[in-house]
């Protein structure tokens, strides 16, 4: 995922520390915050499809606001993936904070990037919010025909 946890994780920067004698050691430390209200967070989880359906293709992943407009699409697989072999664990990133959101996954079949009536789908059964700088987990869909 760009941006990743990593780089928005806060940070401990030792400033110094004073050492008297037999006293305890005092350790002066200061938190980097490295996330502003408007950095964007990200959702992560697993897609399952039990369909019968095969094939390498792309999965996309959707999220929309509550009049379902678009947020973010975001391709989740760099390869095509077969989805009737196996879950998959994906993570969906730059995604704006805020919500609540919906979400909708759908398998790709013919490669052209738009979610079509013959495209395995699925929306997340619920809404979800997502925070500055961090992951929303556990957005697992599971597609159907």
């Amino acid at each position: 995922v760009d941006n990743g946890r990593g780089s928005f994780e806060p940070e401990l920067r030792n400033v110094g520390f004073n050492l008297e004698g037999d006293k305890s050691v005092k350790v002066n430390t200061e938190l980097l915050d490295k996330v502003s209200p408007n950095s964007p967070g990200w959702i992560m989880g697993t897609i399952t499809y039990s369909g019968n359906r095969s094939g390498y293709h792309h999965i996309y992943v959707k999220v929309a606001d509550l009049s379902y407009r678009e947020i973010a699409q975001n391709r989740v697989t760099l390869f095509g993936e077969d989805l009737s072999r196996e879950s998959f664990y994906y993570g969906s990133g730059n995604v704006s904070p805020g919500g609540p959101y919906y979400t909708v996954a759908f398998w790709d079949l013919n490669n052209n990037g738009i979610r079509e009536p013959t495209d395995p789908t699925e929306w997340y059964p619920g809404v979800f919010l997502v925070s500055p700088g961090l992951p929303t987990v556990d957005i697992d869909i599971k597609l159907s025909d």
